[in-house]
């Protein structure tokens, strides 16, 4: 065979080999990301320690120093959830999709999730919020799979008079998940309790804050 044609032909089987080996790996961690939430459990019942982490992958961190409710040093921009058992990659996946927001901001420093299981399934879930207004933050609920996967449960309006990236102020009484809100109309503070139906969360009742059913 012509010298050039087998070095042609060398050439071209490496890079189909590097190719090959490119696509058969788990995607790693961006090299670039900043760890800005990092909790570690036991999510698949096998008595080692999973870690879940929050990752800013494009945006940056500013200290806002306009004078509003929503100042003061944080990330902004778009953010990666991920979970890891030691080195390997269970689950890698846009929180901004997660959250249903183009744009996610959160305060520093760097924070640890709530962790409850809100539905009652057996299962770790937490919970993420963002600024609604001066009163407080609007929160959602993600369930984490055994596998790693993370999904959103639905079926609440997430309000609460809580300023933190998790809350531990979503209240739990009798398999009811509650969240506060506050009524400019009677100038009190109430709380809607929700009861997980198997697939979303449904109202079931609601109580102010001079009530003593909580």
């Amino acid at each position: 065979m012509n010298p050039v044609k087998f070095i042609l032909l060398l050439v071209a089987l490496s890079t189909i080999v590097l190719l090959s080996i490119e696509l058969s790996v788990s995607p790693p961690a961006l090299p670039y990301a900043e760890v800005i939430s990092s909790t570690r459990f036991d999510i698949d019942g096998d008595a080692q320690d999973e870690v879940v982490e929050i990752l800013l992958v494009e945006g940056h961190r500013f200290d806002d120093k306009i004078l509003w409710c929503g100042m003061g040093d944080k990330w902004e921009g778009h953010f990666v959830m991920q979970v890891r058992k030691g080195i390997s990659i269970l689950s890698h996946q846009s929180l901004n999709v997660l959250m249903g927001q183009e744009q996610l901001s959160f305060r520093t420093p760097e924070f640890q999730l709530v962790l409850e299981d809100y539905n009652g399934d057996g299962q770790t879930d937490f919970n993420l919020g963002q600024y609604s207004s001066c009163l407080g933050w609007q929160y959602q609920l993600f369930t984490v799979k055994s596998n790693g996967t993370i999904v959103r449960l639905d079926g609440y309006d997430g309000f609460i008079c809580s300023f933190l990236n998790s809350t531990d102020r979503i209240a739990t009484h009798d398999g009811n998940i509650g969240f506060d809100f506050y009524s400019q109309e009677f100038g009190e503070f109430y709380t809607k309790w929700y009861r997980w139906d198997g697939e979303r969360f449904v109202l079931s009742f609601t109580t102010w804050a001079d009530s003593q059913d909580q």
